[in-house]
């Protein structure tokens, strides 16, 4: 079977450097066995530490995620997902919330984000438990809720939810590793 190719626009942030067009294999069946040949052989087991700014969701606007990834050694933004904010969301009281690097996201619900944050003074701070990742050794991309997840090189796949994803600079300055553990045979079985 031919691996389908996505290209994907990187955004240079830094004026010295160029945009550029990279390239990433599309995974349709998002399993272990198809994602041994993308990922390293470590688990970590980390725990976010930074704290975010959030705020309520507003009825018809439009949270464009501009992740920022170091990608061959330079830094680069791409438009990962667009959410645009619809009636269920706001009835559900969705927050959209900003990390250090300023980087926006969606939680759909205020009772999920007030399992993840408090408050501390102007800030949220996390209050969730210890996630167990999996580095990404090369370009992937898959499908989640009807919108392409990009993971490039040297970012992060959640082993404790699949569908999510946290490119390496947004790791390195929110997430603490906690431990390292190597990934046996029996992992991908």
């Amino acid at each position: 079977m031919k691996q389908q190719i996505i290209k994907c626009q990187l955004y240079a942030v830094d004026g010295n450097n160029k945009d550029l067009t990279a390239s990433f294999d599309y995974i349709e069946a998002l399993t272990w066995r198809n994602l041994q040949y993308y990922i390293s052989t470590n688990i970590v087991t980390a725990q976010k530490f930074a704290p975010v700014s959030a705020r309520k969701a507003s009825l018809g606007e439009n949270i464009e995620t501009k992740p920022l990834v170091r990608y061959r050694g330079k830094k680069y933004t791409f438009t990962e997902v667009a959410r645009k904010i619809d009636k269920n969301l706001v009835k559900n009281g969705a927050m959209v919330v900003t990390d250090p690097n300023g980087e926006e996201y969606v939680i759909s619900s205020y009772d999920k984000f007030k399992n993840k944050y408090k408050l501390s003074g102007e800030k949220y701070v996390p209050i969730s438990e210890p996630l167990r990742f999996i580095k990404v050794t090369k370009n992937l991309c898959f499908s989640s809720n009807g919108s392409l997840v990009f993971v490039p090189q040297g970012s992060y796949l959640c082993l404790d939810d699949i569908t999510r994803s946290i490119t390496n600079i947004a790791f390195e300055t929110t997430y603490n590793i906690l431990k390292t553990a190597r990934v046996g045979k029996t992992f991908v079985d």
